[in-house]
């Protein structure tokens, strides 16, 4: 455990800035995935995307920061065009490109680039609790790359993501069998 403490204490001084903003984007990740859902899920991730987006750039993880500067205008477009194929397949080769641009020689750096097809989708098409319940496959991917990219919020953010994901379904599931 202190090996840990020491590793993360190294990995925060490296890049503090990179870390703070991190902590930022967990909190507004944290309040998505527990207040949010519909139409409110999107733009907030919408606004965690663009968080997110400066702590990748910050930590030189371009494949991540770029997928997450681009999930800005995808969010943005899906509330507008909901269920629009067009948009579907020309973001997802878009994304594809960014994939192929920033890929490193090692299979991790293109996690972003397949959760951020696989987002595309769910977004322009599924809604309610199936949209948190994707969500959570997302995250799993991005604590592997996380992991890999030396972001402390690797552990803080993708599991509590994925606590409060399984929170607020179970939460949504309760509420529906009442009514």
């Amino acid at each position: 455990m202190i090996e840990i403490i020491h590793t993360l204490k190294e990995i925060f001084l490296e890049n503090p800035l990179a870390q703070i903003i991190w902590i930022i984007a967990f909190l507004v990740s944290v309040y998505n995935f527990l207040f949010c859902k519909n139409k409110k899920f999107i733009i907030v991730t919408w606004i965690a995307s663009a968080i997110w987006w400066l702590h990748f750039l910050s930590l030189g993880l371009l494949s991540a920061a770029f997928v997450n500067l681009f999930d800005v205008i995808k969010n943005a477009l899906s509330l507008k065009y909901e269920r629009n194929i067009y948009w579907v397949v020309g973001l997802s080769i878009f994304y594809t490109i960014i994939g192929v641009y920033t890929y490193t020689g090692d299979l991790i750096s293109l996690i972003p680039t397949l959760n951020a097809i696989i987002s595309t989708y769910l977004v322009f098409y599924i809604r309610w609790i199936w949209l948190n319940v994707w969500f959570l496959g997302i995250i799993a991917l991005w604590m592997i790359y996380n992991y890999i990219g030396n972001s402390i919020g690797w552990l803080a953010t993708d599991i509590f993501l994925i606590w409060f994901g399984i929170i607020w379904i179970i939460r949504q599931i309760l509420e529906n069998n009442k009514k």
